[in-house]
């Protein structure tokens, strides 16, 4: 939307938030399941995972007619990966596992939001903006030196299943030709993925 792009949404329920946005004219929204034919004439095609059984027919018909398809969670149906975007005032972090790890990228994506979309950071570039529009072009190296005091610590957690697979086994010690266990169930099943959130 904020490339100027006509947005039309095709779910049988939506977020209030998107709820909000069509009530408001700045987004389409049809309360039913898509069909093909809501497909022609599209530039852009997403397909979110609770969707997966009809990925595949998604993304043949994207194909036939002419439209990009991104297929949440299924790199194999998708012409591109998109990116999750962290914006502070014009600023932009853009993120890609180039589709095959979506959860991850979303918990990245709240995290850095968390950290970054404040209220400090956003008069921080708002003045970085002023400042490099007052400097003369030949004196704008001088940024360097206004950002100079600035920086970001990252501190990393792990889930507590990837903490005990990676202890279970010392660097030193030969690999087992054993299949290594994967990673357990991880929510309960009365919480929904982070994907369906």
């Amino acid at each position: 939307m904020r490339a100027g792009a006509e947005v039309q949404v095709i779910a049988e329920e939506v977020e209030e938030a998107l709820e909000a946005m069509a009530s408001g004219g700045e987004l389409g929204w049809a309360a039913r399941g898509w069909i093909p034919a809501d497909l022609r004439g599209a530039y852009l095609v997403y397909v979110t995972p609770e969707e997966q059984e009809r990925a595949d027919e998604a993304h043949q018909l994207a194909l036939a007619n002419g439209a990009q398809i991104c297929a949440i969670d299924f790199p194999e149906h998708c012409t591109f990966a998109n990116p999750a975007v962290v914006d502070v005032e014009g600023l932009r972090i853009a993120l890609s596992s180039g589709g095959t790890a979506p959860a991850l990228l979303k918990r990245m994506k709240l995290d850095l939001e968390q950290g970054l979309v404040t209220e400090k950071m956003r008069a921080f570039v708002r003045a970085l903006v002023e400042l490099r529009e007052r400097l003369p072009k030949e004196e704008r190296y001088r940024l360097k030196e206004a950002v100079s005091g600035f920086h970001m610590e990252i501190h990393l957690t792990f889930p507590e299943w990837f903490e005990k697979l990676t202890t279970q086994r010392p660097e030193d010690e030969e690999p087992k030709t054993a299949r290594e266990p994967g990673p357990p169930d991880l929510l309960p099943e009365s919480e929904p993925p982070l994907e369906a959130r």
